[in-house]
């Protein structure tokens, strides 16, 4: 999974996409189209958090993508507020470290 930014009518469009193999190539697959905001799909309840809107995870999760949270938060990370990002930059950090150390060595065919 990851971000696609585009130019198109002159202002950038992103979109979430995963790669799929056809026919021994690979192509991309829409799964999520973010528009020109992507940070309009976060949320801020308070304070120093945020989480992401569930109604674009669920579209996600039935165009039958096992989405794992950390994943779409690292594709937002760029658009969280920045006094947040600041402030959680040490938490993100470590969770990004913890990640590569769980993720297997080699990929199998299965595509997450």
């Amino acid at each position: 999974m990851y971000l696609a930014r585009y130019l198109w009518s002159g202002r950038f469009w992103y979109q979430i996409r995963e790669s799929i193999q056809d026919q021994g190539g690979y192509v991309s697959q829409t799964l999520y189209d973010l528009g020109s905001d992507p940070g309009s799909l976060i949320v801020y309840p308070g304070g120093n958090s945020f989480y992401l809107d569930q109604d674009m995870v669920e579209t996600i999760e039935e165009r039958g993508r096992n989405v794992r949270y950390t994943e779409l938060e690292n594709i937002f990370w760029p658009f969280v507020e920045f006094s947040i990002r600041r402030k959680l930059q040490g938490f993100h950090n470590r969770a990004q470290t913890r990640q590569s150390r769980k993720r297997p060595l080699h990929d199998s065919d299965e595509h997450t």
